[in-house]
């Protein structure tokens, strides 16, 4: 297992784009970190930069202390997984997984066949794939695919693990699966994990800590609780979360939030005695508000659309000049063109300033 820490690093390419602008974040020994954000954000970047294969424009990759700029890449004990599973589709299942072993010494020694066969075997066992040892990658399907690449990475008891949105071209079902799967891999055997992704709800689950880019920067880095209760920003807020965050755009005036262009009023609980002149935007999480009148703020909306997707059911309406949401119960009939009563709690409303930055 390995700590990492990024110090103040940059990556500048010859077109001019800069891809990552001084981020800095640390990572303990047997942490798992999910870097998060839309595409373009620099998360692939950074993963490539720790794993050797992108070079660094300024500041220093650490692994266990010891800066790792100029490290080769196979000097570096660390695991990677792919997008693509960049398997030898001429070798059966069990070659798969032993290649990295075969190339591999120890103390100028190659590793003995006995020792790659019960090596493999035990990778085997553990993600199930045993009945399929001598299978080629052609006839496994993308999830057994993906395990393959798994056990290739793990054979060599990387100290890091590094994951490049291993899931993205799995379907629906498959990636919770192997979602928990990489979870329960994690807690067995404990290897520091970083895992890029663009899925939010990926990285909510997945995370001990969140790190949240945008253009190549970092724009926080907490537990998953934190970041979803406690956003340093109105993009985080945003991107965080089962549905976009409703935003009213406006002002406060005697603790009231009043949105522009429209009738919308509510209560705000200024506990923090914070100065609000300099409030713009009011924000609420779709989840958090409810029908009917059971709340201190009471709004009347008109549903514009409504989606039913077994779960929950997303209704749709518009305030101001922005078009916003509810999250309530599939048992709840609420169809297109109605009116209906909403509420929520007051202490569920996140303030920021004409910047996006919370105020509280």
């Amino acid at each position: 297992m390995a700590t990492i820490e990024l110090k103040n690093i940059s990556k500048q390419f010859q077109t001019g784009v800069e891809a990552v602008n001084n981020v800095s974040l640390k990572i303990e020994e047997g942490e798992f970190v999910v870097l998060v954000g839309p595409s373009g954000c620099g998360k692939t970047t950074i993963l490539r930069m720790i794993a050797g294969l992108e070079t660094i424009t300024d500041g220093d990759i650490l692994l266990d202390n010891v800066v790792a700029n100029n490290i080769e890449p196979h000097k570096r004990n660390i695991g990677m997984v792919f997008q693509e599973y960049a398997l030898y589709p001429h070798l059966n299942v069990f070659d798969n997984i032993a290649f990295p072993l075969k190339v591999l010494k120890r103390n100028n020694k190659k590793i003995t066949k006995q020792e790659i066969k019960n090596k493999v075997l035990e990778i085997l066992d553990t993600l199930e794939l045993a009945s399929f040892i001598n299978h080629k990658p052609k006839e496994l399907s993308g999830g057994q695919r993906q395990r393959v690449a798994l056990g290739r990475a793990l054979v060599r008891n990387p100290g890091l693990f590094l994951f490049d949105e291993p899931l993205s071209n799995l379907d629906a079902k498959l990636r919770v699966t192997l979602r928990q799967e990489i979870i329960n891999l994690h807690k067995k055997f404990g290897i520091t994990s970083i895992y890029v992704t663009h899925d939010q709800i990926e990285a909510m689950t997945m995370g001990d800590k969140i790190a949240v880019l945008k253009d190549g920067c970092l724009q926080q880095y907490a537990t998953p609780f934190e970041i979803y209760n406690n956003p340093n920003n109105l993009f985080v807020a945003d991107f965080i979360g089962s549905a976009s965050i409703n935003v009213f755009e406006g002002s406060i005036k005697n603790n009231i939030f009043y949105e522009n262009n429209s009738d919308i009023n509510f209560k705000i609980n200024n506990k923090s005695n914070v100065d609000l002149k300099d409030i713009k935007y009011a924000a609420i999480r779709p989840e958090l508000i409810n029908i009917g009148n059971n709340y201190e703020n009471n709004i009347n909306i008109k549903i514009e659309n409504v989606e039913f997707i077994g779960s929950e059911t997303l209704l749709y309406f518009t305030t101001g000049k922005t078009k916003k949401r509810i999250i309530c119960s599939p048992t709840q009939d609420i169809k297109t063109n109605m009116t209906i009563l909403c509420s929520f709690q007051s202490d569920a409303i996140l303030l920021f300033d004409d910047l996006g930055n919370r105020v509280w």
